[in-house]
């Protein structure tokens, strides 16, 4: 019978590093630099690993499951309580170089990570390393390569620093499920099941460590992170890195994988998630691509259509536009681009009718075995949506695609907005203040419930980072609100974008693309 905990959450949030320390990589942190009160919860935390058990840490990426990776007996300890498969790998978090040193074949660094460990460590990256006897073939899946990241979270360094021994720590949660960021969420799984948590607060990033491996020719990013494709290509050598998946495909590294990610589902909350995928990088990017372009055919048009002799302008179809003296040409674009924005399926358009298609179908679905004499499921009518978009730019979205035009409607009746072209648009004050009144859940300001469904606002897709940084936390919410069924809004393989992505496509069990 396994061992049953009476799980204690220790607080821990303003643990502090100098920055001067932070930055060397070489040696570990000193303990006579924290607080007695700081010391006495990092002891009790070491105490408690030294000892053989497992605990639950903060990092910048998400909460991880530690335990010392060089014995061999704590290791399984980590896969039980995860319920997580043991030939999947685990990674091994490192307090300074010189640690680094004691785990590798020769004590030596390959040259060649060298570049990308002084650009990005300590931080959310993770390499693949030759490993000697010293690291249990348990901690690696069998294999004789291991995955070492150095943790730049301060409260993983120092504890790390203070075990004075490596910890193996996935991320702290039922195998499978959305990774934590919350010590709550580590609460809520594994309750129990281990010892202690210590909550340093929410994680910074998100999203698990990019995982590369240098050992390969040309070197490969195995699993995507917030150290982005771009931020790795512009380091010696690292100039030629691949992508797993986007730029080649090596079955026998999902069969037998040296690092996390590559053979299981992941991320997967209770509800069934669907990927609404686009290849329009987004509503505004595209307006503004659009605009552009518009702008440069109608700054031709006026340009090569002057009649020099009558200082006529001809539009593209031939005809003379006789009003040219009483608006200026930049108004004439303006006007222009009007017309088209308003025959543009945008994205979120275009997203929306996908998912209403979607909800309609899994709504009738639902009658339907509600109907059956014989089912006695309770289905879930809820929805969920996942929106890659803040809930200020949704509000504008809400507006701009259902109002009116100026001049259409009773103008006592309704407020003006501005469209990017500078054309008013008359709102109904009832719609309006339908969005302005909107239903907060749980005094969530992320989340709403919405003409009679769930969304979370996990932030712009202009700015991918902060997208990463909700997306595990917007999934157990939603999934906590008992929802059959979360639509995600996919954004562009790009930057963040491309790690975001990834774990989307994990979770879900349906992609839509268009």
């Amino acid at each position: 019978m396994s061992k049953m905990f009476e799980t204690e959450c220790e607080k821990l949030e303003h643990l502090v590093i100098p920055s001067d320390m932070m930055a060397n990589i070489e040696d570990d942190i000193p303990m006579d630099i924290f607080s007695e009160d700081i010391k006495i919860k990092l002891n009790k935390a070491a105490k408690l690993l030294k000892e053989g058990e497992v605990v639950a840490i903060p990092t910048e990426t998400v909460y991880g499951l530690a335990g010392n990776a060089l014995d061999k007996n704590v290791v399984p300890k980590i896969f039980k309580a995860k319920n997580r498969p043991s030939d999947n790998p685990l990674i091994v978090h490192i307090s300074s170089l010189k640690m680094l040193k004691q785990l590798l074949p020769n004590g030596e660094i390959p040259k060649n990570y060298i570049p990308v460990i002084h650009k990005y460590w300590p931080g959310p990256l993770t390499i693949i390393l030759p490993k000697s006897s010293k690291v249990p073939d348990v901690v690696t899946g069998g294999q004789q390569t291991m995955a070492v990241r150095f943790p730049k979270h301060p409260i993983a360094r120092a504890l790390i620093s203070l075990c004075g021994f490596p910890l193996a720590a996935p991320s702290a949660n039922s195998s499978g499920k959305p990774s934590p960021t919350l010590a709550s969420h580590v609460y809520n799984d594994l309750f129990g099941k281990i010892p202690l948590i210590i909550d340093g607060g929410a994680c910074n990033l998100g999203v698990e460590s990019t995982v590369i491996d240098g050992i390969r020719n040309p070197p490969a990013i195995l699993r995507p992170g917030s150290v982005t494709y771009e931020m790795l290509k512009i380091v010696p050598g690292m100039e030629k890195i691949q992508v797993y998946r986007r730029d080649f495909v090596d079955k026998s590294l999902e069969q037998v994988p040296t690092t996390p990610g590559m053979k299981y589902r992941h991320y997967s909350p209770d509800a069934e998630v669907i990927l609404i995928e686009s290849n329009v990088n987004s509503t505004e990017e595209s307006y503004q691509k659009m605009k552009k372009a518009i702008e440069e055919r109608n700054a031709e048009i006026i340009k090569n259509s002057i009649d020099t002799n009558t200082t006529k302008v001809i539009d593209k179809n031939g005809k003379s536009l006789k009003e040219i003296n009483k608006i200026s040409k930049e108004q004439y674009i303006l006007e222009e681009q009007y017309k088209e924005i308003s025959k543009l399926k945008t994205v979120a358009e275009k997203q929306n009718k996908i998912i209403e298609q979607e909800m309609e179908k899994i709504m009738k679905n639902n009658e339907n075995n509600e109907n059956n004499e014989n089912n006695n499921i309770k289905i879930s009518k809820k929805i969920g949506i996942l929106r890659s978009q803040s809930i200020e730019t949704w509000k504008k979205n809400q507006h701009i695609l259902g109002g009116e035009r100026e001049g259409e409607g009773d103008n006592n009746n309704n407020d003006e907005i501005e469209t990017p072209s500078n054309k008013k648009i008359k709102i109904s004050k009832d719609k309006s203040q339908s969005i302005s009144n909107l239903k907060f859940i749980n005094n969530n300001s992320k989340c709403i419930e919405w003409e009679g469904h769930i969304e979370y606002f996990m932030g712009d897709r202009e700015n991918p980072a902060d997208i990463a940084r909700e997306l595990f936390k917007a999934l157990r919410f939603v999934d906590k609100l008992n929802v059959s069924t979360i639509f995600v809004e996919g954004i562009e393989d790009v930057n963040e974008g491309l790690a975001i992505m990834n774990r989307i496509r994990k979770a879900s069990s349906k992609i839509i693309k268009y």
